[in-house]
C-alpha cells in the first residue's frame, strides 16, 4: 500500500488539471462558471477540494475568479500542463481510488503520461491541447 501511494499521482493534482480543463472548455464556449460550488458539482468532486484547485490556479495566474464568475486569467494555448501540475501539490491518489467520472479520470490519465518516460513533450501541451473539441451542431 505504502508503495503504491508513492508511484501514483497526487490527487491535488488531478483536481488541478480537471478544474482547468473544465474551465477551459467553458471558456473556449466563451462561457464562465457561475461558482465554485457548480464547477464541484459537474466534477463530481468535493467543494473544498475545487476551492483549493481554484486557489492554487489562480495565485499561478491560470485561473481568474470575480464575485460571479470564474475562469481562464489568459487564453488556453499559453496554459502548459507544467504549469498546472506545478499549480498544486499533495498526497498521492491511486486511479481506483478516484471518482469515477470522466474529467477526474482523463485529469488522471494525463498527469500518468506527465509523469511517464515521454514527460518532455506531455509537459509541453498547453490547456487547449487537453480540451476536448466541443462539436457544433449543424
Amino acid at each position: 500500500r505504502v508503495i503504491k501511494r508513492l508511484l501514483s499521482v497526487p490527487m491535488q493534482s488531478v483536481h488541478a488539471v480537471a478544474v482547468a480543463v473544465e474551465v477551459g472548455k467553458r471558456w473556449s464556449q466563451q462561457e464562465r462558471y457561475a461558482s465554485v460550488e457548480h464547477l464541484a458539482a459537474a466534477l463530481g468532486i468535493p467543494l473544498v477540494a475545487v476551492e483549493l484547485a481554484v486557489s492554487n490556479l489562480s495565485k499561478r495566474g491560470i485561473l481568474a475568479k470575480t464575485e460571479d464568475a470564474l475562469t481562464l486569467a489568459r487564453p488556453p494555448d499559453s496554459i502548459r500542463l507544467q504549469d498546472l501540475v506545478l499549480a498544486s501539490h499533495g498526497q498521492p491518489i491511486a486511479a481506483d481510488e478516484l471518482p469515477g467520472t470522466s474529467p477526474m479520470l482523463d485529469a488522471y490519465s494525463t498527469i500518468e503520461g506527465f509523469r511517464s518516460t515521454n514527460a518532455t513533450s506531455s509537459a509541453n501541451q498547453s490547456l487547449t491541447d487537453l480540451i476536448a473539441p466541443v462539436s457544433v451542431e449543424a
